[in-house]
């Protein structure tokens, strides 16, 4: 969105004159868009402060309300959690920023976003800095300053002058510490100006002039001209696929009556800026007879892909970097660009593919169809994507389709088998991470919905995920790829995103009060998820919600059931209250738990009842603080007799707690009994070494009794204290405690075994099972089952 270049005094009187009634728009107050970034947020203020602010507007009686109203609509929108109640509320929400007190107009000049206006450098925020400087693979030179530094403002004209002369070359970017408190003190940021270059994180200490910090720069880059000759300029463009589909850029040196030949400078940051685009290179006529077969016109000399011929040169009559990729980017082959009929095609045939074999595209919706280095660099970096252009300019109205709003945008287009949906990409447009959304989203069966395809979605009443989000929300644009990586392993359960910038009434429709709000629709009965924001507790709740391990009391009926409950089961029940934070914490850790106990067959009834809809069935069972964990142990009936945990809330505490009231079912082996029993007699056996001193022993127990319940039938599980019979031990090679071993039995009489090395339950549990079937068939193999686990050392 293209901040407007004025706002009219009208427009501000107005405004101010509903202040009064709360009824501004801060959006339009800043002339911003509902989606604008944080940077156009920031440019936006800037220029209304500097235009508005009483020190410039002395005879106007409504400049103070009115820098008053611009600066609350500043504080509101810049805060994250501010703006998603503003944009879902208002003002009547009572989220906005009220500060009566406001800086000098020279502060908003000299100090505000210092770099905010010049596009060769990138103000990162904290979210951007993750998404395109710790995730992405470009090499960024970083300044850390403070606007209230003398000397920040000091190297302000050096940074700039390096920036373009780097533009395109690598990123350069700013961050404000003074607004970015905890991303600056993440990077062990300590004084102002810090510069540090990424990847590698190493800190510049050098002189602070532009010159210097450019040839810092080119020390470090990887890119560099290669080196051709009349013997090897064939060779060169037939060793590899790449090279021989690329052009080629040659900077020619030396001979006689030559032109002057560009700076090794100049070369390096050409080949940088078109690496991986056009092959450089540099010759030298005065070693090289390839001039002579060339002839080359001038210093710098395009050739088309195959074509490094005599007649087929053009000259690019500079010998500045910036000039000499500018040229060369208007002599690429231009990038496929589609017709409303291929468009139609296109989606028509992704929309048939069930089995996968169409590649997903990746189009460009743009209104300028001028090249860009990011653009060309891109579809190099796409190796399963189709790549085209779409001319928004003339094709609005596919355009509009899709719910874009800002140019240039990327959407990636999935076949039947994804979902046959699309996605949107959010955020810097670079081309490496463009390139890895599309790797993403085309593993994901994630699509964008809009109100036709949510409302159609929802009346199949199938199961689905949904998520509620705003492009500038950095938490949402966190969960983002969590969102595609659960899809990814769920692909047979749709998810879908709804953007509530662009769909704002549909959201409130279904009423949305923060971003992101994922909502997973069971037979379209909504199911919010409060867990953490990972891909991994996205799918726990997704399994909780189409089998829930835990019984919701949330009827009569099932209540009934619980005052019924037989004398034979045990019960756990967690009382909780919807409103209390710590019950929502606690409730992901104690589905969990739940889960592990249904999953390894232990019998017990876990249930959740919630006591601020369900207060009588609570109060009758005298329920007085949240969360409140009970277990009704065997041998008595009804809901009389119960046991309160006190432990700490999470799974394994709570598991460890429940299974202490069941009977073990791992058997403890006297050292009489260990040849009988476990090599002599009928197998297999699954035995713990263990002794009572070992810490990690007793973490391991719990997980060891829920083993034996899943392997109940298949494998008899028993246990030796090694402190009580060390010489048993001993013989059979126990080095570490504890230390799993298999034993076939039927009178293998092999006291050393074979030990299970992973402590984790589910995956002894495989191995396990594996190694008897090999061993059935003759196959014996010495066990891994996973990374080893701490042990106490003997």
């Amino acid at each position: 969105m293209k901040v407007l270049q004025s706002v009219s005094c009208i427009l501000f009187v107005a405004f101010v004159s509903h202040f009064v009634g709360g009824s501004e728009d801060f959006y339009k107050v800043l002339n911003i868009s509902k989606d604008a970034t944080n940077r156009e947020l920031r440019k936006a203020f800037k220029k209304a402060a500097l235009e508005y602010h009483p020190d410039k507007n002395k005879d106007d009686p409504e400049a103070h309300n009115k820098f008053l109203l611009i600066n609350r609509a500043y504080e509101t929108l810049k805060d994250p959690d501010l703006r998603k109640r503003y944009d879902l509320f208002g003002e009547e929400s009572g989220s906005s920023g009220n500060r009566r007190q406001y800086q000098s107009w020279s502060y908003y000049h000299d100090n505000f976003g210092i770099y905010d206006d010049d596009p060769e450098i990138i103000t990162l925020d904290r979210t951007e800095f993750e998404q395109t400087v710790v995730q992405a693979d470009d090499i960024w030179f970083i300044n850390f300053y403070s606007p209230g530094c003398s000397h920040c403002h000091d190297l302000a004209p050096e940074w700039r002058r390096m920036a373009r002369e780097l533009e395109n070359v690598i990123r350069v970017g700013a961050v404000n510490c003074a607004e970015e408190r905890s991303l600056c003190r993440q990077q062990g940021i300590h004084g102002y100006p810090t510069l540090l270059f990424y990847p590698e994180r190493e800190r510049y200490e050098g002189d602070r002039i532009a010159e210097r910090l450019v040839r810092h720069v080119l020390r470090r880059l990887s890119a560099a001209p290669i080196d051709v000759d009349a013997s090897n300029v064939a060779h060169l463009s037939r060793r590899s696929a790449v090279l021989a589909e690329r052009p080629w850029l040659l900077f020619f040196e030396g001979g006689e009556e030559r032109p002057t030949p560009a700076s090794e400078d100049t070369r390096l940051k050409v080949a940088a800026m078109m690496d991986g685009v056009v092959n450089v290179g540099q010759v030298s006529c005065a070693e090289s007879e390839l001039c002579d077969t060339l002839q080359p016109p001038g210093a710098v000399v395009y050739y088309p892909a195959g074509e490094v011929t005599a007649d087929s040169g053009q000259t690019i009559d500079s010998l500045d970097a910036q000039e000499i990729a500018a040229a060369a980017l208007r002599l690429l082959p231009p990038l496929p660009t589609l017709t409303e009929e291929e468009y139609q095609s296109m989606r028509a045939s992704l929309r048939k593919d069930r089995d996968g074999g169409a590649l997903p595209w990746l189009v460009e919706l743009a209104a300028d169809l001028a090249p860009t280095m990011e653009l060309v660099r891109l579809p190099t970096l796409l190796a399963s994507t189709s790549f085209a252009r779409l001319d928004c300019s003339t094709l609005a109205h596919l355009c509009k389709q899709l719910h874009v709003s800002k140019y240039p945008a990327f959407v990636l287009f999935k076949p039947a088998a994804r979902g046959g949906g699309y996605e949107l990409f959010h955020g810097r447009a670079t081309a490496h991470r463009v390139a890895a959304f599309a790797r993403d989203a085309a593993a994901a069966s994630l699509s964008v919905l809009g109100p036709e395809e949510l409302e159609s979605a929802l009346r199949d009443g199938q199961p689905r995920v949904v998520d509620f989000f705003a492009p500038w929300c950095p938490p949402c644009m966190r969960l983002m790829p969590e969102l595609r990586k659960a899809s990814a392993q769920q692909s047979a359960l749709p998810f879908g995103s709804v953007d509530c910038t662009a769909h704002a009434a549909l959201c409130s429709r279904y009423n949305i009060r923060s971003y992101p709000t994922v909502i997973v629709y069971n037979k379209s009965e909504p199911h919010v998820y409060r867990g953490p924001h990972t891909a991994d507790g996205l799918l726990d709740f997704i399994e909780d919600t189409l089998r829930p391990a835990v019984v919701a009391l949330n009827d009569h009926v099932q209540q009934e059931l619980a005052r019924r409950r037989p004398a034979d089961q045990l019960w756990v029940i967690d009382f909780y209250a919807g409103w209390c934070g710590p019950c929502v914490q606690f409730a992901p850790e104690y589905r969990r738990a739940a889960r592990l106990l249904k999953q390894h067959n232990v019998p017990a009834v876990v249930a959740m009842v919630d006591c601020a809809e369900h207060r009588t069935f609570c109060a009758e069972q005298d329920v007085r603080s949240y969360p409140t964990v009970r277990l009704y142990r065997p041998g008595k009936g009804g809901l009389h007799s119960y046991s309160v945990y006190s432990g700490h809330r999470d799974a394994e505490s709570l598991l460890d707690w429940t299974l202490r009231f069941l009977p073990d079912p791992v058997t403890e082996l006297a050292e009489s009994e260990f040849v009988p029993r476990v090599l002599d007699g009928p197998g297999p056996w699954l035995v713990d070494f263990y002794t009572p001193w070992c810490g990690h022993c007793q973490m391991f127990a719990p997980k060891f009794q829920l083993v034996a319940r899943s392997l109940e039938g298949e494998v008899r599980c028993g246990k030796v204290d090694c402190q009580q019979y060390p010489r048993l031990c001993q013989n059979a090679g126990v080095r570490a405690y504890p230390t799993l071993k298999v034993y076939e039995g039927g009178g293998r009489l092999d006291m050393v075994g074979t030990e299970v090395v992973s402590l984790e339950p589910e995956k002894i549990v495989r191995f396990v099972r594996g190694h008897l079937v090999q061993a059935a068939s003759g196959q014996r193999r010495s066990g891994q089952a996973g990374e080893r686990q701490p042990r106490d050392e003997l």
